[in-house]
């Protein structure tokens, strides 16, 4: 995973936290554009909630619905 993001080149800030775990931190301006690269990475990329983005919340809601739309869900808390 870490190859891939270094691949990606957005110059962000990649802080090593163990052996399995790293953060990765960007600044963009349009994450809509990035929200496909991230959700790439499946169940294995967290996004940090802030209040100065809905990033966190938007992908929440493009994976419930796609859950709910392929029967693999019903409905998820907020």
């Amino acid at each position: 995973m870490l190859d891939k993001v270094q691949r990606e080149n957005l110059k962000g800030e990649i802080e090593i936290l163990d052996d399995r775990t790293f953060k990765y931190t960007i600044y963009a301006r349009d994450w809509d554009r990035l929200k496909p690269w991230i959700m790439s990475f499946g169940h294995r990329a967290k996004i940090v909630e802030n209040k100065d983005h809905s990033l966190y919340q938007d992908i929440k809601k493009e994976w419930t619905e796609m859950g709910e739309l392929y029967g693999i869900i019903c409905g998820a808390k907020e």
